[in-house]
C-alpha cells in the first residue's frame, strides 16, 4: 500500500492481535466492525482488500464491499468464487482506479 501511493486513501486498519479470542478471527466479522468504528464509519462508503478466501467470506457476511487481491497464482478463481465483488491480481490496478477516481484522500 505505501510503495503505491495508497495509504493515504486509507482511514484505519484492524487486524488481529496478541490474545485475541480466536473465535473472533475471520469469517467473523469482528475486525470488520472494529477497523468501522477506529475511524467512526459505517459500511456505506466503505470497501476491504483481501487476499484470502475467509477474508473475503468475512465481507461478505458484513456486508461490506470486497476487493480480493490475487497475489499469488490460483487465488484469482477462489477469490472469485468467494464472491469478491473484484479481484485484482497488482496493487498497481488499484492505484491507478483510486489515482483517477473522485475518491479523495483520508484526512
Amino acid at each position: 500500500m505505501q510503495s503505491h501511493d495508497l495509504i493515504r486513501y486509507v482511514d484505519g486498519i484492524a487486524t488481529r492481535f496478541d490474545g485475541m479470542d480466536p473465535r473472533l478471527l475471520k469469517p467473523h466479522p469482528f475486525l470488520w466492525g472494529r477497523g468501522l468504528a477506529s475511524v467512526a464509519a459505517t459500511r456505506i462508503g466503505a470497501a476491504f482488500i483481501g487476499d484470502s478466501v475467509t477474508d473475503i467470506e468475512a465481507g461478505r457476511t458484513d456486508g461490506i464491499p470486497a476487493i480480493g487481491y490475487a497475489n499469488k497464482p490460483g487465488k484469482y478463481q477462489r477469490l472469485t468464487d468467494a464472491g469478491a465483488d473484484v479481484v485484482i491480481e497488482s496493487m498497481l490496478v488499484l492505484a491507478s482506479e483510486l489515482h483517477h477516481s473522485e475518491v479523495r484522500p483520508a484526512p
